[in-house]
C-alpha cells in the first residue's frame, strides 16, 4: 500500500505547487489516499526548498492533543511550513470530515527542514523507492517506518508514514489462531511489532546517542515461546519447525518480508497445535455428538420396535399355552403390526382351528358305537373336510382279494341300493381307479368325464371330470380294512398339501374307529 501510494503522489501536481494554495488543491487526494489505505498514518511532500505540507487523520491521543490542541469537530489536520522571502513561516489547519475548513492557526515556533531527514536524503536523487529503518515521528513520538520517492519533478519528495501500531494490528489479524505468537524484526535483530503489541521503546545506552528512545532487540523480548525460536531454529529461514513449549507442541516458520528500497524484515510466527487442529478436533466432536444421539436414537427405535415385537410375541406364547392345555374355546387375537408376526398369528390360528376339528372329528367317529352309522359318518365327515361332491367307502374281505361298496354319498342324499353293484377284484388286471391308486401307492387321480361314468356311473350322471382322493384305511398291524374314495371338484377346492395331511391323519382315525367297530360286531 504504502509503495502503491508514493508512486502515485510522485507524479501528482502538488509536487510542483510553489505555494499553500496550490498545494491545498490537491487535498482531496490526500485524503482519499488516507482513507483508502487505513495503515498509513500521514502523508506529505517535503521540497527542495525546504517548505514542507503533511495530512494526518486526527487521532484523539494525549501527545497529540498537548501539540496542536485542535478544535471541535477537527478530523484532518494540515501541518505547513513554508519559507518565503527568507522567512520561515509555519500553519495548522484543521479540517471537519466533510473538508469544511474549522481553523487556520499560524505558528512560528514551528520549524521543520524535511531535507535533513533520513527519508529525503535517501530518495532525493534517485527515482526508487526508499524505506527507511523504524525510528521515532516527531510529530507523535511514536515508532515506525518511511517509505519516499523522489517526485517526478525532481523538486521534492513524496512519503508516507506507517506506524508501528498498525503493523501489529494488521498482523494480529492475520494470526493463524487466537494464540499464535509473532514478532516482526528489522535486519538488525530490533522488534518492530510482535502479539503482545507495539515495543516498548528504550534509552540507548550507546555513547554516542546515550538517551535516544529506540526500539528494543529480540534478545530483550520476554516471550518462553520466542526464546525457543531465537536459540534453537533462529537460522531455519524459509522453513517450517516443531517444537515443545508451554505443554504443547508448536508449528513455527520464518519468513523473510522484502522492504521496497530498504533491508529486508524477518517474520517469526508459532501456533500452537492444538489451536491448529481445532476446527478438526470441534468437528470430530460434532460427529462424535451425533453419532451419539443418532445411536441413542437408534436405540430408542430399536427398544420401540422390540416391544412391538415382543407384546405379540408374548401373546402368542399364552395362545400356544392355551393350545397345549387343549384350551380351544376362544379364537387367537394378537395385535401387531409386524408382517412375520402377523403371519405366525395367523398360522397359529389355523393350526388352532385344525386341531380342534381333528379332535372334534376324531372324538366323534371314536364315540360313535354303529358300525353302519359310523360309516355314513366317516363317508360324510370326509366329504364336508375335502368339501367332496360324492364319496364311497369300500371294505375289504378277510382274505383282502375284494372290495365291497359299504357306504356311498353323492350329493345331498346317501346311496341306498347298494347290493347291485359289483365288487372290485384287487388283482393286477382290474383298471378300476381305485384298485390301480391302491396298487401304485398313490392318493390322488384326476378322472376324465368318460372315466367317471365307466366305474362311478351308480353315483354321477353328469359329464364332468373330477379328481379322485383315494385313502387307503389299515389297522394297526398295516392290513387293509377296506378305501376311502372321495369325488372332488377342482373348481371348488384345491388339495393343498396341508388339505392332503390332514385328511390322511384324519382318515387314520377313521381306520382305528372302523376296526374297533368292526372287532366289537365280530363280537
Amino acid at each position: 500500500d504504502a509503495q502503491i501510494n508514493v508512486e502515485l503522489l510522485a507524479d501528482q501536481p502538488i509536487t510542483r505547487a510553489t505555494s499553500l494554495d496550490a498545494r491545498l488543491a490537491s487535498l482531496n487526494y490526500l485524503v482519499t489516499a488516507l482513507r483508502s489505505h487505513s495503515s498509513l498514518t500521514s502523508i506529505y511532500i517535503g521540497y527542495a526548498n525546504g517548505d514542507f505540507i503533511l495530512l494526518r487523520p486526527w487521532q484523539n491521543e494525549a501527545l497529540l492533543r498537548a501539540r496542536f490542541n485542535p478544535p471541535a469537530k477537527t478530523a484532518w489536520i494540515v501541518q505547513s511550513f513554508e519559507i518565503i522571502a527568507g522567512k520561515s513561516l509555519g500553519h495548522y489547519l484543521f479540517y471537519d470530515q466533510d473538508l469544511k475548513l474549522i481553523e487556520k492557526r499560524r505558528k512560528d515556533d514551528y520549524q521543520f527542514d524535511a531535507r535533513v531527514r533520513p527519508w529525503y536524503a535517501a530518495a532525493e536523487n534517485d527515482v526508487a523507492v526508499h524505506s527507511t529503518q523504524p525510528y521515532v515521528f516527531f510529530s507523535t513520538q511514536k515508532v515506525g517506518v518511511t517509505v519516499s520517492q523522489s517526485a517526478t519533478s525532481q523538486h521534492s519528495v513524496v512519503g508516507v508514514d506507517v506506524s508501528l501500531d498498525k503493523m501489529t494490528e494488521i498482523l494480529s489479524k492475520a494470526k493463524g489462531t487466537p494464540d499464535s505468537r509473532f514478532v516482526l524484526l528489522t535486519a538488525e535483530g530490533l522488534l518492530m511489532a510482535s502479539h503482545q503489541g507495539a515495543p516498548l521503546l528504550m534509552k540507548s545506552r550507546a555513547k554516542s546517542g546515550a538517551g535516544v528512545l529506540m526500539l528494543p532487540h529480540i534478545d530483550d523480548f520476554d516471550g518462553e515461546i520466542m526464546r525457543v525460536v531465537r536459540e534453537q531454529y533462529a537460522d531455519k529461514l524459509g522453513q517450517v519447525f516443531a517444537f515443545p513449549a508451554a505443554k504443547d507442541i508448536w508449528e513455527g516458520t520464518i519468513e523473510s518480508i522484502p522492504v521496497v528500497g530498504g533491508a529486508p524484515l524477518q517474520l517469526w510466527m508459532a501456533s500452537p497445535h492444538a489451536e491448529m487442529l481445532a476446527p478438526a478436533l470441534e468437528l470430530r466432536n460434532k460427529s462424535l455428538l451425533i453419532s451419539a444421539a443418532l445411536l441413542l436414537i437408534g436405540m430408542s427405535v430399536a427398544l420401540w420396535l422390540a416391544r412391538m415385537a415382543s407384546r405379540p410375541l408374548a401373546q402368542l406364547n399364552v395362545e400356544a399355552q392355551r393350545i397345549a392345555r387343549f384350551e380351544f374355546n376362544e379364537p387367537i387375537q394378537v395385535d401387531a403390526r409386524i408382517t412375520e408376526v402377523v403371519q405366525l398369528s395367523n398360522s397359529m390360528g389355523q393350526m388352532k382351528d385344525t386341531i380342534e376339528r381333528f379332535l372334534v372329528l376324531s372324538h366323534a367317529l371314536a364315540s360313535e358305537t354303529n358300525f353302519k352309522r359310523l360309516l355314513v359318518r366317516i363317508v360324510s365327515e370326509m366329504r364336508e373336510v375335502t368339501n367332496a361332491q360324492g364319496g364311497v367307502i369300500y371294505l375289504a374281505n378277510a382274505h383282502m382279494t375284494h372290495l365291497e361298496i359299504a357306504e356311498a354319498q353323492f350329493g345331498e342324499l346317501p346311496l341306498t341300493d347298494l347290493a347291485s353293484i359289483p365288487e372290485l377284484e384287487l388283482n393286477a388286471e382290474n383298471s378300476h381307479p381305485v384298485v390301480e391308486l391302491l396298487r401304485n401307492q398313490e392318493q390322488v387321480r384326476v378322472l376324465s368325464s368318460q372315466q367317471i361314468r365307466e366305474s362311478f356311473d351308480y353315483l354321477i350322471t353328469d359329464s364332468e371330470s373330477y379328481s379322485l382322493l383315494s385313502l387307503p384305511l389299515k389297522n394297526k398291524n398295516g392290513d387293509l380294512l377296506g378305501v376311502l374314495a372321495l369325488l372332488i371338484d377342482d373348481f371348488e377346492l384345491k388339495l393343498s398339501p396341508e388339505l392332503m395331511s390332514f385328511v390322511q391323519a384324519l382318515s387314520g382315525t377313521a381306520a382305528v374307529a372302523l376296526n374297533t367297530q368292526r372287532l366289537v360286531e365280530e363280537q
